[in-house]
């Protein structure tokens, strides 16, 4: 069960068939469009929450009485982003085609993402990626380097990206059953750059991914089956090295009487009060 050498772009051809040139000129092309189509600075963030949210759903579809469990680190010293979830974990035939374009293994329309882009932006959207997962029969790791580099190269001086097995190792995961890591490398050009928020605290992270991304979910009257329950743990290491964290429960996103900047607003109650004080003309 190896991975090494694996590329997950390969269309199976010989190095001498004469249609190799044309396909892999035409599979760059692809993914240079959805690199393209991808314009926002919390892409990343949201792609990489929204599928550790969909595995810890079905962890939690499969045993009701599973805790769900989510970590995200943002290392701005080594312009590192990492999410890791304690879900269902990946097969090796999901591990070696996820990156893919327009592969995905989400069956079910109520999944986040399920359109099978996300994880191509990721893989060769930017310098680096890891990808690790354990399930009971297997733990695998592996590494593309340069996807950024290969996706954007019109000389085609660069090798496209293949997988280098390495050694799983995810302490978040200890005694765990099941789960996914993944990281990237946030090259020089390439967003999200960590440090253009100066937001050092994971408090202030926690704000900013609850308002931009899948974390700070919206659930509507009827719609509360979808809503999850889980622990997310936020750890950010500062340009100074210095380390914060912050753990949430069941994060949604802002309601107005949590906002700050709006607290100066009068609280229902209030204005209740003053509407029962009014008589039926205008107070």
């Amino acid at each position: 069960m190896t991975i090494d050498g694996f590329d997950p772009l390969s269309e199976h051809l010989h190095e001498g068939a004469p249609e190799r040139g044309v396909i892999e000129e035409a599979t760059q092309r692809v993914v240079l469009n959805i690199l393209k189509s991808y314009t926002g600075y919390y892409d990343a963030f949201s792609e990489m929450i929204q599928n550790a949210l969909d595995a810890l759903d079905e962890a939690q579809r499969i045993n009701p009485r599973f805790v769900p469990k989510l970590w995200i680190k943002i290392d701005i010293q080594k312009k590192q982003l990492t999410v890791i979830d304690n879900g269902v974990g990946m097969s090796l035939e999901q591990f070696k085609l996820c990156f893919r374009p327009s592969v995905s293994f989400k069956k079910r329309r109520e999944y986040r993402g399920h359109k099978g882009v996300g994880a191509t932006f990721l893989a060769y959207g930017f310098s680096g990626v890891k990808l690790q997962t354990i399930r009971p029969e297997l733990s695998i790791g592996g590494i593309l380097r340069q996807g950024r580099d290969w996706a954007e190269d019109t000389g085609f001086s660069i090798e496209r990206p293949k997988f280098e097995e390495c050694a799983v190792a995810i302490p978040e995961l200890s005694g765990a059953v099941s789960g996914t890591s993944i990281e990237i490398q946030i090259g020089g050009g390439q967003r999200p750059q960590l440090a253009w928020l100066q937001a050092q605290k994971a408090s202030q992270w926690l704000d900013v991914l609850k308002a931009k991304t899948p974390l700070g979910g919206v659930y509507l009257a009827g719609d509360t089956d979808r809503r999850l329950k889980f622990e997310c743990n936020i750890q950010v290491i500062a340009l100074d090295g210095s380390v914060d964290s912050a753990t949430v429960k069941n994060p949604e996103y802002y309601y107005p009487h949590e906002i700050e900047i709006l607290h100066k607003v009068q609280d229902i109650d209030s204005i209740e009060k003053k509407l029962a004080s009014c008589s039926t003309t205008l107070c």
